[in-house]
């Protein structure tokens, strides 16, 4: 009989021998991994839940925060202090401003936000002229205005100065000369609608220096010194880069005596939640996983504790310990299959209903969760069954035959 031939006969015949001394092992090890995949199932199904209506939901990035006392006011010199933090982007708010049609003087009641160039993808907006935009040449009107004044992209409209107090300007003949200045002209480049942010469904959208343009002219102050010195009567509004900064950001303005409105106020903890939720599911997957792993070391141990004797005698007859190690670890392999084969089915049902039951939105995908499961328990199953098998057999092996011999069958 060659090696192979002897391996084969020799394994299956200790697999058919051995199998009701795996059963109740292998029963604890089903029901224990079916469990973890339960909990991995309903937490990737959670996350990728949360992943769509909240990480992904531009609405809850978007927040606008102002003074909490009539007595103090934001400037612009703020505004640009604040976008140090790489956290987040601030713009200033612009309310009731009327702007003109150039040919008819027709008047155009406006209310538009001072966005950055960066920050107009944000807007879905990812298709205007960087420099015509940075020049302030341009704006995006909103779609309601264009429907309602009857203006087309490409029109140019023309946004006047901005009527500021005497202590700003300086003088009543100031004043009255920026009541003369002539309007800003700024082109149409596209309509757009940002109804999916409520706070902004009837806002325009313009850059800085457009903003600049109209405000500092008409405080007859340089750029520095309207920075520093003009107030921004209505706020700012604040763009969170990231989903997960934004209880921080809320908290970081709210240490600065700003009151702030944003999607998620009271949801504030709604980071901690989810974590405390995610640290629960893995404990408890990990003291599934140590009971699984107790039990199957428990089995080893009594199934080389019986096979010593049959090992010793083998080895006193020629045999060589490569072929019983490979042999006693291609028992545990099959066993290992056996799980797998059965868990599978299971895993992809159970997801299923999680997935139809629990989580019944679009984006959430059974195909997906179930083969990160599966990738999870040929992981866990080969890593257990394999990888915590092959010490214990080796170092059985590595005793002498007369001692394995002494052994009880």
């Amino acid at each position: 009989m060659s090696k192979l031939q002897f391996f084969l006969w020799y394994l299956k015949k200790c697999f058919i021998s051995h199998f009701r001394r795996w059963l109740f092992p292998l029963i604890i090890m089903i029901a224990g991994i079916v469990l973890v995949n339960a909990t991995i199932g309903v937490m990737l199904a959670g996350n990728e839940v949360i992943k769509q209506n909240f990480s992904e939901n531009k609405t809850l990035r978007f927040m606008t925060v102002d003074y909490d006392t009539l007595s103090r006011n934001m400037t612009l010199s703020q505004i640009e202090a604040f976008n140090q933090d790489e956290r987040f982007t601030a713009f200033p708010f612009f309310i009731d401003s009327f702007a003109a049609k150039i040919e008819t003087a027709e008047e155009i009641t406006l209310q538009y936000v001072v966005v950055p160039y960066e920050s107009l993808a944000f807007f879905c907006v990812e298709t205007v002229d960087q420099a015509a935009w940075e020049a302030g040449e341009i704006m995006l009107l909103d779609q309601r205005i264009a429907d309602q004044s009857q203006l087309t992209v490409g029109e140019v409209i023309g946004l006047p100065t901005v009527k500021l107090p005497l202590e700003v300007v300086g003088s009543e003949a100031a004043a009255r000369e920026v009541a003369q200045l002539p309007p800003i002209p700024v082109t149409i480049n596209q309509t757009i609608s940002l109804e999916f942010i409520p706070k902004l469904s009837h806002y325009s959208i313009i850059s800085p220096q457009t903003y600049y343009q109209v405000m500092a002219q008409s405080a007859n102050k340089s750029l520095a010194e309207f920075k520093r010195d003009v107030f921004v009567e209505n706020g700012a509004a604040i763009i969170v880069n990231e989903f997960k900064d934004i209880d921080a950001v809320a908290q970081l303005f709210k240490n600065q005596l700003y009151s702030v409105d944003y999607a998620l106020e009271a949801f504030e903890n709604i980071t901690q939640t989810t974590q405390i939720a995610q640290i629960v599911a893995i404990g408890f997957s990990a003291l599934i996983g140590l009971i699984i792993a107790l039990t199957i070391t428990n089995a080893i141990m009594q199934f080389l504790y019986y096979q010593k004797h049959e090992f010793g005698l083998l080895q006193s007859m020629g045999v060589r310990k490569s072929v019983l190690f490979a042999t006693a670890f291609g028992e545990v392999f099959l066993q290992a299959v056996i799980v797998l084969v059965l868990v599978t089915p299971i895993q992809i049902m159970m997801n299923s209903v999680i997935v139809e039951v629990f989580f019944p939105y679009e984006g959430v995908s059974t195909l997906i969760i179930s083969s990160l499961v599966f990738g999870f328990n040929v992981l866990f199953i080969s890593g257990l069954s394999l990888l915590g098998t092959a010490v214990p057999i080796w170092q059985t092996l590595k005793q002498p035959p007369a001692l394995l011999m002494k052994a009880m069958e």
